[in-house]
């Protein structure tokens, strides 16, 4: 920012915070509706077998025997409506999309299915969640609020494994769960 352009934005900022506060800041305990983003780190060490009706299938780890990142960030949302002085519902939402292509070292049987080493996999897990709670105040003022939260959450889990001319090699999961607190 240029030096002329510092006492526009001072004047600016010093009429805003007036004019946007109204009767104030909101006092804790008492808003209405809230609602918070941010970002959180998912680890993640998933293996697999998937046996046949003829074959014992092959453990496979995602992160190490397909390179999927075992580390990965994902957005957070979450809010709250409180409908009554110490009872609110929340809701929190986060998801991954995690993918990698990698030449397997080693054969991999998935069903009846034997997969030779050599072959280019690419390989994608995702998940997604979505925890709907009830909570209570124990403890409500201006400083501090301490609460009991509990709710079922529901979640989808998914991966995939394609070969190296995208034909399907194997769906490797899709679950569904239901999370309960």
């Amino acid at each position: 920012m240029k030096a002329k352009g510092l006492p526009v934005a001072f004047i600016a900022a010093a009429f805003a915070g007036p004019a946007l506060a109204q009767d104030g800041p909101v006092r804790g305990g008492t808003e209405k509706f809230k609602l918070s983003l941010g970002t959180i780190i998912n680890e993640s060490d998933t293996s697999v077998r998937i046996d046949g009706p003829n074959r014992r299938g092959v453990e496979f780890n995602l992160e190490g025997g397909a390179g999927i990142q075992r580390d990965r960030s994902s957005l957070l949302a979450e809010g709250t409506w409180r409908f009554s002085p110490n009872h609110r519902v929340g809701f929190q939402s986060f998801s991954t999309r995690r993918h990698a292509e990698k030449t397997i070292e080693q054969d991999l049987v998935i069903k009846d299915q034997t997969v030779p080493a050599g072959t280019r996999l690419d390989t994608s897990a995702n998940t997604d969640f979505l925890i709907v709670n009830y909570q209570y105040s124990l403890i409500r003022d201006d400083r501090i609020e301490l609460a009991r939260a509990d709710g079922p959450g529901l979640g989808h889990a998914q991966a995939k494994v394609l070969g190296v001319v995208g034909q399907l090699v194997a769906d490797l999961f899709e679950c569904h769960v239901l999370l309960l607190r």
